[in-house]
Formats: structure tokens, C-alpha cells, sequence
């Protein structure tokens, strides 16, 4: 599971549309305490656009239903 961001980076490495976001791709998953993979990169020293999509995928996963859980509102 961890090395997907890996391998997404190099599928987008060999793609020319998506060579401009690769370094996205590859840090998507690091975490603003350093716990994050596969480069254990922290705070400022991830990307913002992969804090921001961090944001976006923590909200999109918390508002729709899963197999072990129905989805939260999107209403507080």
C-alpha cells in the first residue's frame, strides 16, 4: 500500500500531461508531523498543493459511506 505513491510518480514521470504534478503525486501522503510516507517529509516542507489535497481527501473520506461506517453530514 505505502509504495503506491512511488509507483504513481513514476507512471507520472513517463506521462508528459502529468510530468508538471509527479512531485504531487509522490508526497500526497506525507503528514505535517513527519509521520507521513514514503519520504517522511514535515511541515512546510511538504508541498502546499498535497496539505491542501490532504484537506480535500480527509473530507471526501469523512462525508462518504464506507463498508465498516455510513457517512458523516456534511452539515455541522
Amino acid at each position: 500500500m505505502h509504495r503506491h505513491c512511488e509507483i504513481g510518480y513514476r507512471i507520472a514521470q513517463s506521462t508528459p500531461d502529468l510530468v508538471a504534478i509527479s512531485d504531487w503525486v509522490l508526497k500526497h501522503h506525507e503528514w505535517w508531523n513527519g509521520r507521513g510516507y514514503p519520504l517522511g517529509l514535515e511541515g512546510e516542507a511538504i508541498p502546499l498543493e498535497c496539505r491542501i489535497f490532504a484537506i480535500a481527501d480527509a473530507y471526501v473520506a469523512m462525508t462518504s459511506d464506507r463498508p465498516y461506517r455510513k457517512a458523516m453530514s456534511h452539515t455541522v
